[in-house]
């Protein structure tokens, strides 16, 4: 009883149940059975990780936009509005709360949260895992896990076309940052051909300024020159009226 007969034309058989691939190695004289369930210790493990590098990185952006009122020290981007509004948006991406039809609507109902263990809040936006919690939401609803994290939908747009809507927290922080790190159109682009332009400013400014100083340099030199030659002059000039005033006192004693 409720047994189905499938077959393959290669050794990978799909089809039997929702997102399973079966890789036939080789046949089989024997009955062989075959256990699916869920791998909790992978998912664990996938979401430690995530947790990791996004404190990672929250650290990493207050360390490049801090200022340290002790030691008067700024951080390379300090005062950089495109870094402050990216990382309050990923925050904002986190916090999402699902449509109330949803039987898990936020991170927190599966240990995903901001407060450390005794309530507190983390700060900064920095997240910790409840992996019992997790755990236990697994055991209880899956199904409810998988749409809070991945949940993806179609809308009718108001000119009446489909539009995908990212409604699982994980699926439309992809959505998210795919839309920051395009390499066409994405935020982190635009900032950086905005950062190019005003460099490419400040190179023209500053070729612009050092041939006026080479202007002003020959100038001075032009200068200097003409004040050295007039200086020569005076002094030719000089020994000519010392040589008059001789001759002058030479004249005037022949006379007498």
């Amino acid at each position: 009883p409720n047994s189905i007969l499938v077959s393959s034309s290669t050794n990978k058989v799909t089809g039997i149940v929702q997102g399973l691939t079966l890789n036939l190695v080789a046949p089989s004289d024997t009955a062989i059975q075959v256990t699916v369930g869920q791998n909790v210790d992978s998912l664990v493990s996938e979401l430690t990780t995530f947790i990791d590098g996004y404190n990672a990185a929250l650290d990493r952006i207050d360390e490049l936009t801090r200022y340290d009122v002790d030691t008067n020290q700024k951080g390379l981007l300090f005062g950089e509005n495109t870094v402050l509004q990216l990382r309050d948006r990923l925050n904002r991406e986190l916090a999402r709360a699902l449509p109330d039809s949803y039987i898990l609507r936020q991170l927190a109902g599966v240990g995903i949260t901001t407060l450390d263990e005794s309530g507190n809040v983390i700060g900064g936006g920095r997240l910790r895992l409840d992996e019992q919690k997790l755990r236990d939401a697994l055991s209880a609803d899956p199904a409810a896990v998988q749409s809070l994290f991945t949940k993806v939908t179609t809308v009718k747009g108001a000119d009446g076309q489909d539009r995908v809507s990212y409604v699982g927290i994980f699926a439309s922080l992809k959505n998210t940052l795919r839309s920051i790190t395009s390499s066409t159109s994405g935020l982190l682009m635009d900032q950086s051909n905005r950062l190019a332009d005003q460099l490419d400013l400040y190179n023209e400014r500053a070729e612009n300024m050092q041939k006026l100083l080479d202007r002003k340099e020959a100038n001075y030199y032009a200068q200097f020159q003409a004040m050295e030659q007039a200086l020569a002059r005076l002094q030719s000039q000089q020994s000519a009226l010392s040589q008059l005033s001789g001759l002058t006192s030479w004249l005037s004693t022949s006379s007498s």
